[in-house]
């Protein structure tokens, strides 16, 4: 969102912006006449810093808009250091960074901004989003209440700290969080799906059939949707409704690798790994060289007792990722079914990693002793 500098632009009957002042800070113009205009009055000499923070800021939203990123994160780091007490460029720069996987970035910039106006609840949210693709829970929780507590009635906020009370398997919390945001804004497709995936989780198919529906609904050109319902259709036992939303999820995203992997991991996890086994290797087939991906069908042969296998797709994950807590005790499994000696080392180095990885396998049917 610009910060419009002139009241003239916001009257009633000014279709077209007729200054400089109102072209750069318009948010209908087009982004070059804006970029333009922001130029002329950047190169004018007449302003403060202030003012000047302002037109780079509205620059860099028109080179946004233009995709041209680069130039875009120029004029956001020039309007803070001309004016750093201001939190939107600070925001938007954390933004560019967000969306091109710089997480790190982006945090800084978001709590950079949340400190310079703490009030202002939609760089703690962006935070808390950044702090989740970095894998640390914790602070993400605490960015999305404080979020919350700064008094804005949005879902945002409630719908991401849902979110990571799914990824925490904390599902009624995580329930609850989708609700009340939908009782907030009841068109929030990615509500919808969260409370449809941990509906899945607590077996409840029927009711997250209902929420996938919703998300479709308002959402038809995401396949997200369309899977999450596929796989509560072929959990609850209708593989013709499920195999249809694939097949209308795959026609939306041909190549996406990650609905596949999903699928498969998904399918695997509640018992239906004959099932997992087209869309494991789809995903494999579309992403040959991702350790997540080689994890989950790992885990499919794991099930199917394909115990070879599986140890070669856990070996193939972990010549990708060493650290994969989860790919080294689940390839311990498989070479204990091979009865292989070396199998325990595997245990050993994994649970040194992460502690939780013995528990989930546990819960899947598989004993280390």
């Amino acid at each position: 969102m610009r910060r419009l500098v002139l009241a003239l632009a916001l009257l009633p009957g000014l279709a077209v912006a007729q200054t400089d002042e109102e072209r750069c800070a318009s948010d209908t113009e087009a982004p070059d006449i804006a970029i333009g205009a922001c130029t002329r009055l950047i190169e004018s000499g007449k302003f403060g810093n202030d003012w000047l923070s302002l037109h780079h800021f509205n620059r860099g939203i028109s080179h946004r808009q233009n995709r041209d990123y680069d130039l875009a994160i120029a004029d956001f780091t020039r309007a803070i250091a001309l004016e750093p007490r201001d939190p939107k460029p600070l925001n938007s720069r954390g933004g560019i960074h967000f969306s091109h996987g710089r997480y790190e970035a982006a945090a800084q910039d978001y709590a950079k901004a949340a400190e310079v106006d703490p009030d202002w609840g939609v760089p703690l949210d962006n935070l808390g989003l950044a702090q989740m693709e970095l894998g640390r829970l914790d602070l993400a929780l605490d960015s999305f209440n404080r979020a919350l507590k700064t008094g804005a009635n949005w879902p945002n906020p409630m719908m991401h700290r849902g979110e990571v009370h799914l990824r925490r398997k904390n599902y009624p919390e995580a329930i609850a969080d989708f609700s009340r945001a939908l009782a907030i804004d009841p068109s929030q497709a990615y509500a919808y799906r969260g409370r449809g995936d941990a509906l899945i989780a607590t077996r409840k198919y029927a009711d997250a059939v209902k929420d996938f529906d919703e998300a479709v609904r308002y959402d038809p050109r995401e396949p997200s949707g369309l899977i999450g319902r596929a796989i509560a259709h072929f959990l609850d036992g209708s593989a013709r409704k499920a195999r249809k939303d694939v097949e209308a999820a795959s026609a939306l995203r041909p190549d996406d690798a990650w609905a596949m992997n999903r699928l498969c991991y998904q399918l695997a996890i509640h018992g239906e790994a004959k099932e997992a086994m087209p869309y494991c290797q789809r995903a494999v087939a579309l992403k040959p060289d991702d350790a997540d991906i080689l994890d989950s069908r790992g885990f499919a042969f794991l099930k199917l007792k394909r115990f070879k296998e599986a140890a070669d797709d856990y070996t193939d994950a972990l010549s990708r990722n060493a650290r994969h807590a989860y790919a080294l005790y689940g390839r311990c499994l498989a070479l204990k079914g091979l009865r292989r000696a070396e199998a325990e080392a595997d245990c050993e180095d994994a649970l040194a990693m992460d502690p939780g990885a013995e528990a989930f396998f546990a819960a899947q049917g598989f004993k280390r002793r």
